[in-house]
This record gives structure tokens, sequence and C-alpha cells, in this order.
């Protein structure tokens, strides 16, 4: 199995393998503002079905999904071992916070979105650790 957990490697899955799509009504109501943006974005890009040569997600930063990625790392982050400071470790990866309310088959079609959306969290002082391409971040104080 690929480190994403689809058997196509790089994450990617088979139309068997990629899970459901959550009903909206079961969701919280900013896991559920998330969704429709997504599902705006995927169905405009052709769609959640597709490998190789599918659209990337149009990385249209959105403040619903801002605040769903700002959550995301809040709740799977822990103190930091040196500084004590609350960090997100990088696992499980960003991408999962789109993914979990709109699965694609790729989701490697989710980094230009989530690129950007990350990019607006440090305007709210999340702090990237570890360089431009890090993928763990300290949480504002």
């Amino acid at each position: 199995m690929a480190k994403g957990g689809g058997s196509l490697g790089r994450g990617r899955k088979t139309r068997e393998e990629t899970g459901p799509i959550p009903p909206r009504d079961q969701l919280p109501a900013p896991e559920r503002a998330a969704q429709i943006v997504l599902e705006g974005l995927v169905e405009s890009a052709g769609g959640r079905w597709g490998l190789s040569g599918t659209k990337s997600i149009r990385a249209e930063p959105n403040e619903s999904l801002v605040d769903l990625l700002a959550m995301w790392l809040e709740v799977h982050s822990r103190p930091h071992p040196a500084s004590g400071r609350l960090y997100f470790p990088g696992v499980p990866g960003a991408w999962h916070a789109f993914d979990d309310l709109y699965p694609l088959q790729d989701p490697n079609r989710w980094n230009g979105l989530r690129r950007a959306v990350l990019l607006e969290l440090e305007s709210r002082g999340f702090e990237r650790i570890g360089g431009p391409n890090g993928t763990t971040w300290f949480l504002p104080n």
C-alpha cells in the first residue's frame, strides 16, 4: 500500500477504494460549509474520478476552507518537544481535511488548494516549521 493509502501509488485509489461522500446533514456546521465549497470546486474540475490528466482542484481559498484547515491543525496538534508550543506535526496530512469531506480518487489533486489555504493560515498567525515546504506548523499563541 502507498503512504497515502491507495493501492495505485502516491495515494491514488481505485474507484472501489475511494470513500463515499459523508452525508451533509450528519456534519457539524463548519464541516458542512466547507463540504459545500469543496463540492463546487471538485465538480468544476471534472468531478471526483480520474487519475492522470485529471484537473487539479482550483486554488481558491475560501473562509470556510481556511477555518476547516485551522481546526484540522488544532485537532491534530500537540506540544512541541523543545518549546512546549502547540504544533501540528504534519500527520495526518493537511489534505486529509478536504479528502475526508469530499474524497477524490486522486487526492494529489488537492495540492494546489491545500497550499493556497495554508498560505492564508500564515496571516492568522500559524508559523510553518522547516522552511517554505515544511509540513509542520506552530499554532498561534
